[in-house]
């Protein structure tokens, strides 16, 4: 038995439970995760200390581990932009990693370590308090940093960040620029113990992104010391976040298994590889060749020589909201073509008897309700193997990715009836919250905005909305799922949480009535 020892970034079901539904599905693989007691919750951030002490007690008989140094070092996600940490406190912390290759030489570590966001509003709920104020402005002030040091900035620009630097309070800016020194100082002593060796494998993922501003700054400053430190092969620099425990137990479970998925990709729309998604910097192919390359896969040129299809469904010239997509403008039909792109995956699956996944990023932050009605009218969901429309773009092909690639190896788990039932418990799960949830669910913010509830503070009114959800959601389920899935008969939702007290993401679980 293969043990990974696994810290995740936070406790929410994204990193947490997806990774360990994966290794459920796994022959040989066993992941060792803390307790979910010891990860904190939200802006209560885990105890560091316990953990380490934690992954000092149990790293002696893994052979790999996976490690949130944001968790290791702040406490969680949301502690990267709250914390108060001083470089001893985090040289502190990174003498515990020197420990564990002293008690385990030979166990590989995977890193994550973020690039920590900057968010463009004024809220505060996973931000320091002065968000609420000063976020949109504070954004700004990095946009037009990041445009200056290229030497790429306007008369204009440049006196708006003047005018930027008298309104936003000294104090308020001082504590937003110290932590971004301490972030910038755990990210390069990261690099560090790659280039020494302690550090096998860094993944720094871009959270919440854009072309300027100062995740752009410090790439940039990353990427020149990777060259001169000669570890390009070992680290990545791409969008993401919440996927990036699902994709690092992928990749190790590739290196274990000696897989290398050959995955052959196709867009429902002929600019989709071209367009930059919202909260990212890139064109979406180039994410999504970083998550595949992640993983340990490639990408090939037919579809004959692929072990699944990747299919993409794609905005047509630019991505808005899943919230908006009653109002979409007519690109989303004039540039992109679902019923070509839902014909191809069945003419895939039929002429060469593999799996398919599909990544629906058209919208973001949850599923596209046109291509989901399609979906079912052709019997796409009947076979599908993966699916997700969750959060942004890379969260989603993350998350799909992650249950192909092991489908994909195991060929169906054919004679395993019980993980063949836990492979479409994890679909049902990215269904459930991608399309039921986030896409179908505008009653919910109705309700909301109809008695002035803040979906971001819910306080007292949390298990009022929690039964209004799970009521609605099982209607949904209902309608939409059951007898839909090979070998689905019913299926129903049960222990429906917010994990963070918001009406963004949920966790659940669920009892599955099955033929197989």
């Amino acid at each position: 038995m293969t043990k990974i020892l696994y810290v995740p970034l936070d406790e929410r079901a994204c990193n947490y439970k997806y990774p360990n539904m994966l290794a459920q599905l796994t022959d040989d693989i066993q992941l060792v995760v803390p307790s979910k007691e010891m990860m904190g919750s939200f802006r209560t951030p885990a105890n560091v200390d316990r953990l380490w002490d934690w992954i000092l007690e149990h790293v002696g008989d893994c052979d790999f581990a996976i490690f949130s140094m944001d968790t290791l070092l702040y406490g969680n996600i949301v502690n990267s932009r709250l914390h108060h940490r001083t470089i001893e406190e985090c040289n502190l912390y990174f003498n515990h990693l020197k420990k564990v290759k002293e008690i385990n030489p030979t166990i590989q570590i995977h890193a994550i370590n973020l690039i920590a966001r900057v968010a463009n509003y004024n809220n505060n709920s996973e931000d320091p308090i002065y968000w609420s104020t000063y976020g949109t402005r504070i954004w700004k002030y990095c946009y037009l940093l990041d445009k200056m040091d290229r030497q790429q900035a306007t008369n204009e620009e440049m006196e708006e960040f003047k005018q930027l630097v008298h309104e936003i309070p000294v104090d308020d800016l001082s504590d937003f620029l110290e932590r971004r020194k301490i972030n910038s100082y755990v990210n390069f002593m990261c690099l560090d113990f790659v280039a020494e060796g302690i550090v096998d494998h860094l993944v720094i993922p871009k959270d919440d992104t854009a072309e300027y501003g100062y995740a752009a700054l410090t790439q940039r400053k990353i990427a020149k010391v990777i060259w001169e430190k000669k570890i390009v092969d070992k680290v990545m620099i791409y969008p993401g976040a919440d996927e990036v425990g699902v994709v690092l137990f992928s990749r190790i479970f590739n290196l274990i298994k000696g897989y290398t998925p050959a995955i052959y990709i196709r867009y429902s729309s002929v600019n989709g590889q071209y367009i930059i998604p919202k909260y990212e910097d890139r064109p979406l192919h180039e994410g999504l060749k970083s998550q595949i390359t992640s993983i340990g896969g490639i990408i090939v040129e037919s579809a004959a020589e692929s072990d699944f299809l990747f299919a993409i469904h794609s905005p047509g010239t630019k991505m808005i909201e899943c919230s908006e997509q009653k109002h979409k403008d007519v690109t989303y039909y004039s540039y992109s073509n679902m019923n070509e792109f839902l014909n191809y995956i069945a003419y895939y699956k039929q002429k060469y008897e593999k799996p398919y996944a599909i990544a629906d990023v058209a919208f973001c932050n949850g599923s596209d309700n046109e291509l989901m009605l399609l979906v079912e009218k052709k019997g796409i969901l009947k076979e599908i193997t993966s699916y997700s429309g969750w959060n942004t773009t890379q969260n989603t092909i993350g998350l799909a990715l992650g249950l192909i690639n092991i489908c994909s190896y195991y060929n169906g788990f054919p004679t395993d009836s019980n993980k063949k039932l836990d492979a479409k418990k994890y679909l049902l799960t990215q269904l459930i919250e991608s399309w039921l949830f986030e896409a179908k669910m505008f009653n919910i913010m109705q309700y909301l905005m109809e008695n002035k509830i803040d979906p971001y503070r819910l306080e007292d009114k949390e298990e009022e909305v929690i039964s209004i959800i799970l009521g609605n959601l099982q209607k949904e389920i209902d309608s939409e799922l059951n007898h839909q899935i090979d070998g689905i008969n019913r299926v129903k939702i049960k222990d429906l949480k917010l994990p963070w007290h918001r009406v963004f993401d949920i966790d659940f679980d669920l009892s599955i009535d099955s033929y197989y």
